[in-house]
This record gives structure tokens, C-alpha cells and sequence, in this order.
């Protein structure tokens, strides 16, 4: 499948009606957006922007920002995920 119609079926079936609730709730608003809660659409738009992002790289790569994560895996795979919180302890 292409990247563009991959990053097209994800934004489509992505449920960013629910970050934005999320968003809301915990009053999540972005520097870009002068603090307040991003819209919809504001949302489709960074997320779409990570997501050819990663997939213009040749190796697994990954980006986040503004609570967005995207991957790209070594098989051309993407992933776009909204995280609130995570944490992670890497070996010495």
C-alpha cells in the first residue's frame, strides 16, 4: 500500500474526536494554539504531518509530539498513537 493511502486510512479510523475529549479534560492546550485545546482539525493536521514524517525514513523511526506518537517499523508499517502518560527505565 502507499504511504499516502496508509496515512489517509489512518487519520480516517483514528478516533481524534476522543483525544480531543481527553484533551479538553485535562485542559491540554498546545504552544501553537496559544494554550488552549487544539480543535479537530488541528489535530488531523499535526498528526498527519508526523505521520509522513516518520514514513520518510528507511529504518524504524519514531516522533511525538503534542501527546501524538508516530512510528514507522522496518516492514513500511506506520502507527500513530496518543499518549497521556508513559514511562520507561533503560538498561545501564
Amino acid at each position: 500500500m502507499k504511504t499516502k493511502k496508509k496515512i489517509k486510512k489512518i487519520l480516517k479510523h483514528f478516533d481524534f474526536e476522543k483525544v480531543h475529549n481527553v484533551m479538553e479534560h485535562l485542559n491540554w492546550g498546545w504552544k501553537d494554539t496559544d494554550g488552549k485545546v487544539p480543535n479537530i482539525d488541528q489535530l488531523k493536521e499535526l498528526a498527519e504531518k508526523l505521520l509522513y514524517e516518520v514514513s520518510e525514513k528507511d529504518e524504524f523511526y519514531n516522533i511525538s509530539t503534542g501527546g501524538f506518537r508516530a512510528f514507522k517499523y522496518e516492514n513500511g508499517s506506520l502507527e500513530l498513537e496518543f499518549v497521556v502518560t508513559d514511562w520507561m527505565i533503560e538498561e545501564d
